[in-house]
């Protein structure tokens, strides 16, 4: 296929090039440091999979999943704030007193799909 233009259309092809230039130039430095970034968080989302995979394999869970990190803010004897960091149990982790034994309950695989299907109304969103 051939498509002719005119000299002026050219013309106008090139002051567009001359004035998006900068971006571009920006774009190709965002688009490296995405790149890097990218490969920052596989590392780390390797060295974390390798220090929970004894978690993973024994319970079954991530410790995401059965931990949460709860910062509470406070006062110390002389009246400067402090912050107390305490990672507390999630919502499917409990604690059986009479055992002395935590009770991870884990939902059940067909559960997501139903309750996915009890969200559903009759009404379709377009």
């Amino acid at each position: 296929m051939e498509k002719r233009i005119s000299y002026m259309d050219f013309q106008s092809v090139r002051s567009v090039a001359k004035a998006i230039d900068p971006k571009l130039r920006e774009k190709e430095s965002i688009k490296k440091k995405i790149e890097k970034l990218a490969e920052e968080y596989k590392s780390c989302d390797a060295q974390i999979a390798a220090l929970e995979a004894g978690i993973v394999a024994i319970v079954g869970c991530h410790v995401t999943d059965l931990v949460k990190k709860v910062i509470e803010p406070g006062v110390d004897g002389k009246g400067n704030p402090t912050k107390t960091t305490k990672y507390l149990p999630t919502n499917i982790v409990s604690y059986d007193q009479a055992t002395k034994q935590y009770i991870v309950t884990l939902p059940d695989n067909s559960a997501p799909a139903e309750a996915a299907q009890e969200g559903n109304t009759s009404e379709e969103v377009f």
